[in-house]
């Protein structure tokens, strides 16, 4: 009997891709005062993490290795723009919260454009009731580019 490549009878895995929620990116940088957000995304309906819209955090369903994988494209109008720090904040079921952050990095110094990489590539325990939020810090300044940033979830039920 031939099985799904990505499914055998020990592990299951699923693939998610979240994207930007346009709509609310939007107006997430009409207000050039705040200094720090949440990043919004639509839910990709998958079995093992959710979207959760009104809270702007992911809410994990089913127990397993996650390996996450953000990538967000920047754009700057000055250099205050440069000190941007994108973070997964988690907020673990039995408590424990955790920060995994990143600083832009650009491709020159006279460049107006960064990319932050984050992510989990070794692999997260979540449990079900597990939450994170994807988080920008030092927004004044800086516009979110919504077709090259993503959040990548590999799930894998073991």
């Amino acid at each position: 009997m031939n099985r799904p490549r990505n499914e055998t009878s020990e592990t299951h895995s699923e693939l998610c891709v979240f994207k930007l929620d346009q709509t609310k990116l939007k107006s997430l940088f009409n207000l050039s005062y705040i200094h720090s957000s949440y990043i919004p995304f639509v839910d990709a309906n998958c079995d093992s993490l959710s979207y959760n819209t009104r809270g702007q955090k992911f809410d994990v369903q089913m127990s397993g290795s996650f390996e996450l994988s953000l990538s967000v494209a920047l754009q700057l109008n000055n250099s205050i723009g440069r000190s941007a720090l994108v973070c997964i904040k988690y907020n673990l079921s039995n408590n424990k919260k955790r920060d995994v952050c990143s600083r832009a990095q650009f491709p020159s110094n006279d460049s107006n454009s960064a990319f932050i990489n984050l992510g989990l590539p070794d692999g997260a325990k979540l449990n079900a009731g597990d939450e994170f939020r994807v988080e920008i810090k030092s927004i004044p300044n800086v516009y979110i580019q919504d077709s090259l940033t993503r959040l990548v979830v590999r799930y894998y039920k073991q």
